[in-house]
């Protein structure tokens, strides 16, 4: 029986398919280098991973690249052994996928060995700091191993899943394997008792570094009476418990009351935290002695150095996009008390606004005058180079360049109408899909672009919410309108063009509106396409005046007739569009969508007003099918 591939991963064919992303793997290394210094500072270990057909034809599997700036974070496999990795970095490299790890930051590993036993064994070696494999990880390694060494390419003879001894960390000698599984020692904060040792998942509040210790404070958001309760007036505990230290205490960040706890990290574990965790990130911190304080009798908790294993570490980093449950169940809590205290503080601040609402009324009358006579240098620049560049109509971009060379273009009638999305089923009958997971090259112009303002093209986006979105308990919190008041706040870019067909060769009846798509660009993508990293551009004016330059060699001065009078601008006015096409690459895809399914007898097949096919499905579902840039950038 074939066993199936562990839940996040990605397998080797699909991701030597992938231009560029981050993605978890797992395969049979079948050739590998040493570890060796590369040409720089770093060191480098190379091999190949493959999960079908596994010869020794190295070319058609996954080269990985692996770069650190410490030797003894590198993976060192043999040929047969399995590796699996998390979060590698996919990128292009003459032409080829490859897997490449920053050399400044662990990519987490693990070295699944075999052992040449009467009963075959499989032990493991741990990149540092990284946590054991799942069941279902350890099964699919077995799987992978047993394929390899048993009739080669045929997956149907799989053999059954070896047993599995671990090893905790690189440092730990071969011949010692723990062989019963131990108790699990996670607890909350809340279920802490002194004299124990305890496993906690939380979020780091602050770090504090003395000499060859490090101070983490966490919290998963569980009160327990015996810790230090935190104020809004209070300045926390930043340092030294004897307050030897000198440096200047900071406001504590929250949450308040008894819900943080400190933990103090000796060698090794301090090392490793020093140079990989910060605050806001969530770890598991593993076997934390709970103990009281010397001198504050509050609770804490130590991690000292393994007397047996020295250099194990028991400091994990976690990401959100892995789906733990005990990470779920913390980001859930944070995301409600957070709520809860902002209706609280919105209160507090009403009140405070009622006595002050005159003068503040004052102060907003002011600042519009002062943007209202402040000089438009911006727009001054983008007037002056569009009454001196008057490209012509039909001539590419030449700033404006775009992947696959070897690819032919398409018109944009040719991609909306793809006779690709036809299918003929049992019976013969014969429907249209409503969307294709496709690419496309195309030679097109920008003829509008939503939203109306540059401002909002970066819009801010949170992985927390993101993470509990799919949970029934999660949805109130994750399809809330309301800014969090704290939380790993980021931003992304995330705007539409509406372009049609241009470029030398393309002819089209006069008088008659060409074929239009509507063009997504969001993400990477859109960070590809500018070189600029998103932010809040109504706070970085510098980034925003960047963002302008770009865009005005992408479309011209189709922002400044735009936004001159929004009432007389017509996107359809083909004699008015006077910007310079240019080639992309666009992809398709399909959008799962709630719908409101009306009955129409009435079919068409042929004319959707929209460009987009809908798909009615029984929980009245949706497929909505969208258009992408992708692998474009402004030079």
């Amino acid at each position: 029986m074939v066993t199936r591939i562990p839940p996040n991963f990605t397998d080797i064919q699909t991701a030597r398919s992938m231009s560029r992303g981050v993605v978890n793997v797992i395969g049979v290394v079948i050739d590998s280098l040493p570890p060796a210094p590369s040409q720089g500072t770093s060191w480098i270990s190379t091999f190949t991973l493959k999960a079908s057909d596994l010869g020794d034809d190295y070319l058609t599997g996954l080269k990985i690249r692996y770069f650190h700036d410490v030797d003894r974070y590198l993976p060192s496999p043999k040929v047969g052994d399995v590796v699996l990795l998390r979060h590698i970095n996919l990128d292009l490299y003459n032409g080829k996928t490859i897997g490449l790890s920053r050399s400044s930051r662990v990519t987490p590993w693990v070295v699944f060995e075999a052992r040449p036993t009467q009963r075959p064994t499989l032990s493991t070696v741990l990149c540092p700091g990284e946590r054991p494999p799942s069941a279902a990880e350890t099964k699919y390694a077995g799987y992978l191993l047993g394929l390899y060494r048993g009739d080669g390419s045929r997956p149907s003879m799989a053999p059954a899943t070896p047993a599995i001894t671990v090893e905790r960390s690189v440092s730990m000698p071969s011949s010692i394997q723990p062989t019963t599984r131990k108790a699990d020692k996670f607890r909350l904060v809340k279920d802490a008792e002194y004299g124990s040792f305890v496993d906690i998942v939380g979020q780091v509040v602050k770090t504090f570094s003395e000499y060859e210790k490090l101070l983490l404070y966490v919290t998963d958001y569980t009160q327990n009476k015996n810790l230090f309760d935190y104020s809004f007036d209070n300045d926390g505990r930043d340092g030294d418990e004897f307050n030897y230290s000198s440096r200047s205490k900071r406001k504590w960040p929250g949450p308040y009351g008894r819900m943080t706890i400190q933990v103090t990290l000796w060698e090794p574990h301090s090392n490793f935290a020093r140079d990989n965790i910060k605050e806001d990130d969530f770890v598991l911190l593993r076997n934390v002695r709970i103990k009281p304080g010397r001198s504050s009798g509050v609770m804490e908790g130590a991690m000292h150095t393994d007397r047996q294993f020295h250099a194990k570490v028991g400091v994990s980093l976690l990401d959100v996009n892995e789906g733990d449950e005990r990470l779920k169940g913390l980001v859930r809590r944070k995301l409600e008390y957070w709520r809860k205290l902002k209706g609280r503080l919105a209160i507090e601040d009403g009140k405070r606004q009622l006595s002050d609402g005159e003068g503040s009324g004052k102060k907003t009358k002011k600042n519009k005058r002062q943007r209202k006579n402040k000089p438009q240098r911006v727009n001054n620049q983008a007037e002056a180079t569009t009454t001196s560049v008057r490209p012509k109509r039909d001539e590419l971009n030449p700033h404006v360049r775009s992947n696959y060379l070897a690819t032919p273009t398409r018109t944009v009638e040719q991609i909306l109408h793809n006779e690709s999305h036809w299918n003929v089923g049992p019976g013969g009958i014969q429907y249209r899909m409503p969307f294709q997971n496709l690419k496309y090259r195309a030679s097109v112009r920008v003829v509008d672009f939503f939203p109306p303002n540059l401002e909002d093209f970066a819009v801010p986006y949170n992985p927390e919410y993101a993470m509990l979105r799919d949970t029934v308990d999660g949805s109130d919190l994750s399809d809330s309108d309301e800014e969090p008041i704290i939380g790993q706040q980021i931003w992304e870019w995330r705007f539409c063009l509406l372009v049609e067909d241009g470029g030398p060769g393309i002819r089209h009846p006069p008088g008659q509106r060409r074929e239009r798509l509507k063009l997504f660009v969001t993400g990477p993508d859109a960070v590809f396409l500018l070189s600029i990293d998103p932010v809040n551009l109504r706070k970085n004016p510098d980034v925003l005046a960047s963002l302008r330059e770009k865009l005005f060699i992408l479309w011209g001065d189709l922002e400044e007739r735009k936004n001159s009078n929004s009432e007389i601008f017509n996107p359809n006015d083909t004699a008015a569009i006077n910007t310079k096409p240019f080639t992309c690459c666009i992809k398709e895809y399909g959008v799962r969508v709630a719908f409101e399914c009306a009955d129409d007898n009435d079919e068409n097949d042929d004319a959707d007003e929209n460009d987009e096919d809908h798909q009615e499905t029984s929980n009245s579902f949706c497929w909505e099918r969208r258009f992408r840039m992708f692998d474009t950038r402004v030079m």
